[in-house]
């Protein structure tokens, strides 16, 4: 007998780490919500992120199974040469560990 495993979708994580992000009361910024195409440069993060003990954290949000575009890393390249922090994110559980919870 096989088990169905429910996989979310990006929008789904995506909604989860924001939620999480506003019970702890970290500012968090969606990027390119509302039809950006024309209005956002390409491969920018889903979420920027400004914590105040771990700082500024681009965060790109996608399913166990999906990969950054050519443009998502390229941005990741640009952030990180800038000495900033760029993180890929696949459940509201990794965005947790990545800000100190267990």
């Amino acid at each position: 007998m096989s088990v169905l495993h429910f996989q979310p979708t990006e929008a789904q994580i995506q909604h989860a780490c924001i939620e999480l992000l506003r019970q702890l009361t970290i500012p968090v910024y969606r990027v390119g919500q509302r039809d950006a195409r024309g209005a956002q440069d390409p491969g920018v993060s889903d979420l920027i992120v400004l914590s105040p003990t771990y700082g500024t954290i681009f965060a790109e949000v996608k399913t166990k199974s999906g990969a950054q575009s050519a443009a998502q890393r390229q941005f990741m390249c640009d952030v990180e040469a800038a000495g900033g922090r760029y993180e890929l994110v696949r459940s509201c559980y990794e965005l947790a560990c990545l800000l100190g919870g267990s």
